[in-house]
């Protein structure tokens, strides 16, 4: 999920799916409240051997260790991959929305597949998910980019707070890429940059081309005010999720078929942000500017086409088999 969540146009939510771990992941963060939290630093002592069981138990109970393990996967892609992925999807677009364009395609009968009665009004809730999502990725594209790194401290807080609860509520829904929503609003190689400058000026990373490209978008700030901002913006993702699982999670609870199916529209808006061919960026634009709101066009034949048809036909069939070798073994689970 992390690394999807990196990759503008993957959502972490349909990857959650895929790994048929979705309305576990809603339930676990929708369990999250301050008399939970609570409850649970009253019983950090692990000292005392009462108090550890306790606290363990509170834990599965409220599945907080699938969070804590799933949490730490995330930010371990993230901050592995934050320089890695931008690199490739603006200097190698076709070929890398190729790539994950394969990958995709195959989840989406996924959720489909969940829904335990199919009707007519199912395939409307498909394809109302499907309109909306698109429509939104339209207008958002539509609406330009805002430039954070020439803004003043205060006003980049603010920005990146909101920019946050957007990019989040995005990502914990499934077709809806929380990067694909920071790019369109100019936020995610600011953000990556600032993940750069804490990488190199706190952790000591060692500093490359990459790298130096990132830190130029956040030259203006210094390191500490990088990690406040950093900060503000996990802030702003707290909140924005905590917020969306719980409407999710009525929404599945009240009426999980159409909710579901709703969802699987939302997977297939992914083909439209994710597809390989877009326009060219005009004279004096950077691709950094021009790629969210590039628009979709067919491709000519050419060598850089061939490869990436190549490319998308190798992660169609490794994607497919993953799901059909994964479904097996589960079928062989649960006969057993």
């Amino acid at each position: 999920m992390g690394t999807a969540d990196v990759i503008p146009g993957v959502s972490g939510g349909t990857i959650a799916l895929i790994f048929n771990i979705y309305e576990r992941l809603i339930a676990a963060i929708k369990s999250i409240s301050p008399a939970s939290v609570l409850g649970i630093l009253k019983c950090c002592n692990i000292w005392n051997t009462e108090q550890r069981d306790k606290l363990f138990r509170k834990l599965k109970e409220q599945d907080f260790i699938f969070l804590i393990v799933l949490a730490s996967g995330i930010f371990t892609a993230v901050i592995s991959l934050s320089t890695i992925i931008p690199n490739l999807v603006f200097n190698h677009t076709e070929l890398t929305f190729s790539c994950f364009l394969g990958l995709i395609i195959p989840s989406i009968f996924i959720p489909w597949e969940m829904i335990k009665q199919k009707s007519f009004f199912n395939v409307i809730s498909l394809i109302t998910g499907l309109a909306l999502t698109i429509g939104f990725s339209y207008l958002m594209k539509e609406q330009g980019v805002n430039n954070t790194s020439n803004s003043t401290f205060p006003m980049a807080c603010v920005i990146l707070f909101f920019s946050a609860i957007l990019a989040i509520s995005a990502m914990i829904l499934p077709g809806i890429s929380g990067s694909f929503i920071l790019m369109l609003l100019g936020q995610y190689l600011f953000v990556s940059g600032l993940v750069a400058k804490i990488k190199v000026d706190v952790l000591g990373s060692t500093l490359n081309e990459r790298k130096k490209m990132a830190l130029a978008l956040v030259e203006n700030f210094s390191t500490i005010e990088a990690c406040i901002l950093v900060g503000i913006f996990i802030s702003g993702c707290v909140l924005g999720i905590l917020l969306m699982s719980r409407l999710i999670h009525f929404c599945l609870k009240k009426s999980h078929d159409t909710t579901m199916a709703f969802l699987t529209g939302m997977i297939c808006s992914s083909l439209y942000v994710l597809w390989p061919f877009k326009e060219s960026a005009p004279d004096g634009v950077e691709m950094k500017d021009w790629l969210p709101k590039a628009p979709n066009i067919l491709p000519e034949m050419n060598s850089l086409t061939v490869n990436s048809i190549i490319i998308f036909a190798v992660a169609l069939i490794s994607s497919t088999a993953f799901i059909i070798y994964g479904n097996k073994r589960a079928k062989a689970q649960n006969e057993n």
